[in-house]
């Protein structure tokens, strides 16, 4: 069950092929990247490498201002007399809700799979369907012209907007039309739940993921001293994973497909792997008791990660995902 809509209040989005979250996670990784690469560079005197990270650095900090500039000012608004397309210097079009016999929202659930040869990851679909009540509605709307489209099985035209990059907005926008266009509006998809908490499983898959992370970037360092190029490429690395595991505590559809995928494989690979090692020293007669207490320490972390990978593919976190993604 759903809660009943009261909210009747106007809705407006973005819609535009990149959002600024992304362009602001691109620039983060490269400004990441430059930072790992300056430290070593300038600490052993390297002006190549200095030279490398500043071009790191300044196309980091150039994509927020080239996304500013060639990023799509057009603004979507869904309210109690019907839509309305904004553009940068007014209202590329706008119709009302007496002009429509049918408004049509479609939409697909995110895909939380990894790309596979032959079976590559779809990306999620939202579109918005305008079937005109009247004939003339064409004639009046010649704004539109670049929307409409034949329909099968259907006389006249109708008119497509996709919304494939809004999916943030999926939700919000299936409240304002259920709100404003009850009469008229149809949703092909399923229903999106509302109030879902965080499962357990992504709780606890976090934990496990940090429990391996922390022990193994430790065991790589302490041992090396304290090298500059080392400490900065450990730091990148280490920001880069708990960035990952933000993304994945607060449902992020790619973050929780992609771990769900590595955490399993790089798991089960290095519990294998101790699991064999360990065995062949047994067998030899030659395994000390440090050695086994090492064997059992890293048996214990490769089975946590695998684990905490598994759980991800629970049904209760991918449906608080999906519901995540799309605004709910």
């Amino acid at each position: 069950m759903t809660d009943v809509i009261s909210s009747r209040e106007p809705l407006t989005v973005r819609v535009a092929n990149v959002h600024l979250r992304h362009v602001v996670a691109v620039s983060a990784v490269l400004g990441g990247i430059g930072g790992a690469v300056l430290v070593p560079a300038v600490t052993g005197d390297d002006a190549g490498g200095v030279l490398v990270s500043a071009v790191f650095v300044v196309f980091a900090c150039a994509l927020p201002a080239a996304w500013r500039a060639s990023a799509s000012h057009h603004r979507l608004t869904v309210d109690a007399a019907g839509l309305r397309m904004a553009g940068p210097i007014g209202d590329r079009w706008t119709v009302t809700w007496r002009e429509l016999g049918r408004v049509t929202f479609s939409y697909s659930r995110p895909d939380l799979s990894q790309p596979r040869r032959g079976h590559p990851v779809q990306p999620p679909k939202a579109e918005l369907v305008l079937s005109p009540a009247s004939p003339d509605f064409r004639d009046a709307h010649p704004e539109m012209e670049d929307l409409a489209e034949e329909v099968s099985g259907e006389p006249g035209f109708a008119y497509s907007l996709p919304l494939g990059s809004l999916q943030r907005s999926v939700g919000p926008i299936d409240d304002a039309l259920s709100a404003f266009a009850g009469g008229i509006y149809v949703r092909d998809g399923r229903e999106i739940p509302r109030g879902l908490r965080r499962p357990w499983a992504v709780v606890a898959s976090v934990a496990l993921a940090l429990a391996f992370w922390v022990p193994a970037m430790g065991y790589a360092a302490l041992p090396g001293g304290a090298d500059p190029a080392d400490i900065a490429m450990g730091s990148f690395w280490t920001a880069v994973v708990l960035a990952w595991l933000v993304r994945v505590w607060t449902g992020g559809p790619m973050a929780i497909g992609f771990m769900k995928f590595t955490a399993t494989f790089i798991g089960g690979a290095f519990l294998a792997v101790i699991l064999l090692l360990a065995g062949m020293g047994v067998g030899d007669g030659d395994t000390r008791s440090d050695d086994l207490q090492r064997y059992g320490f890293g048996v214990l972390l490769s089975a946590g990660l695998l684990l905490s990978g598994l759980l991800l593919g629970r049904a209760d976190v991918r449906e608080w995902c999906e519901a995540r993604a799309q605004g709910r």
